[in-house]
């Protein structure tokens, strides 16, 4: 076991007297300027433009709702306003009085009063 120390002990100081310190040490400058560098590059790209730096996620995400909302209501409202295909009787379609819009059939209002008068003739007739 001493015999394995002191070859440990010889290989150390050979490796020691191969080592240059001022070698090391100006490696160890060098790495500290590109890590100083590079701090300063992503400090750079970090910077934000034209957007406030105090954001609040809450409020991004209330506005967010908020836009939801207001399209979901808009969706609502186009369809309350149309008829839907199926209620579009035979006699508009004969009369040509149906418009095609994006893949659905839609009636005017008043269209759809003159197809309604019409069948209530026919049914009465």
């Amino acid at each position: 076991m001493v015999d394995a120390m002191k070859s440990a002990r010889d290989d150390l100081k050979v490796g020691l007297e191969e080592t240059n310190i001022d070698e090391i040490e100006d490696l160890h400058d060098d790495m500290d300027e590109l890590l100083d560098e590079q701090e300063e590059i992503n400090e750079i790209m970090g910077r934000t433009y034209g957007v406030p730096e105090e954001l609040d996620d809450d409020e991004l995400m209330d506005e967010l709702d908020t836009l939801e909302d207001e399209f979901e209501e808009e969706e609502e409202e186009e369809k309350e306003t149309e008829t839907p295909a199926y209620l579009v009787s035979a006699a508009a379609a004969a009369n040509n009085e149906v418009k095609a819009t994006e893949g659905k059939t839609v009636v005017s209002p008043v269209e759809a009063k003159k197809v309604e008068a019409k069948e209530a003739e026919d049914i009465l007739a």
